[in-house]
């Protein structure tokens, strides 16, 4: 009893319990998800000589709140809302300037085949929002961010409480 009652012993109990009800295997679990599967869209691309107001009109133009730059040596760079808000209008910097001079480089990047819950301590660490994923190749497939990945993990937790919240007796419990 005193190891379920700990809040790691009371994860394992429910996930056990929810795998149990929903007939789900350890490998279906949200949080032994690969991180690729919550690519939602195309990466969206910009070269370094575009300028700022050019890669926020792509930016919006694709509903994208990131743009990724292409470096010469193989890695990207990243633009995001962020980066326009604290480097460019904080700044002063003229929306004439080349986004290379507003991103992020190089940007960090994930391997598809990394689990959710992995990715989303990577970027809670390192204070990012937006976090390309790459293959085995190194080529990027989209591009995750913080909101898909809180969703993804924490979207368990919220059927297993509805599915209690609605038990009315200990045998639908």
């Amino acid at each position: 009893r005193a190891v379920f009652a700990k809040p790691a012993g009371l994860s394992f109990l429910a996930t056990s319990a929810w795998d149990t009800i929903s007939g789900r295997t350890p490998n279906q679990r949200p949080a032994l998800t690969a991180v690729a599967d919550l690519v939602r869209a195309e990466p969206v691309f910009m070269p370094a000589v575009a300028t700022v107001r050019e890669a926020v009109t792509h930016m919006t133009e694709q509903r994208a709140s990131y743009v990724l730059i292409p470096l010469p040596n193989g890695e990207f760079g990243i633009f995001t809302d962020r980066d326009l808000r604290t480097r460019v209008v904080a700044a002063g910097m003229s929306l004439d300037a080349p986004v290379a001079q507003a991103m992020s480089a190089p940007a960090r990047t994930v391997t598809a085949d990394r689990a959710v819950t992995t990715v989303l301590m990577d970027m809670l660490e390192y204070g990012m929002r937006h976090m390309p994923v790459v293959n085995h190749r190194g080529q990027v497939l989209g591009v995750v961010e913080e909101t898909d990945l809180v969703a993804s993990s924490t979207q368990q937790s919220f059927l297993l409480r509805r599915s209690i919240a609605l038990a009315s007796n200990n045998s639908e419990l």
